[in-house]
């Protein structure tokens, strides 16, 4: 989209060894969730160029969205979703989701989320079928053109 090459380099550890490769100049630039660039954008160690959420982040308000930057398709939010097998009866989904929705409704929960640059939230099973359908029709297009399958 920003007409940049880059040459993918695939770390088998973990983000902080990323991290430490960005700092040391390994590196030049990588995409990583917030929960670990926070804290180092926050310290100057390492500067955060944009976000991938469509809106800027409470935690690096500073740092702008893709969108801010002419990229608007760059709508690559991290979230996690709990899910159950086909056929699981609906009353322990339904419990499953209540249960997910009192922690998510914790204020002390809320704060230790937000402090590593997420937000929590608790959606219906329903809206989470949506957005996962919404998700994968926006990947769609780049699933095809890469060809990719699962295996």
């Amino acid at each position: 989209m920003a007409g940049v090459e880059l040459a993918h380099v695939p770390y088998p550890g973990s983000s902080q060894q990323c991290i430490a490769a960005l700092i040391s100049g390994d590196v030049a630039m990588f995409m990583v969730g917030t929960s670990t660039a926070v804290p180092f954008v926050k310290a100057g160690t390492v500067h955060g160029l944009a976000v991938t959420a469509p809106e800027r982040i409470d935690s690096l308000p500073h740092v702008p969205t893709y969108a801010e930057l002419d990229m608007p398709k760059m709508d690559y939010s991290l979230w996690f979703a709990i899910e159950a097998p086909s056929g699981t009866p609906a009353a322990i989904i339904q419990k499953v989701h209540d249960d997910i929705a009192a922690v998510v409704a914790d204020a002390g929960y809320q704060k230790a989320l937000h402090i590593r640059g997420f937000e929590a939230r608790s959606d219906t099973p329903e809206q989470l079928t949506i957005f996962l359908q919404n998700n994968y029709l926006q990947l769609k297009p780049l699933i095809e053109r890469l060809d990719l399958h699962v295996d």
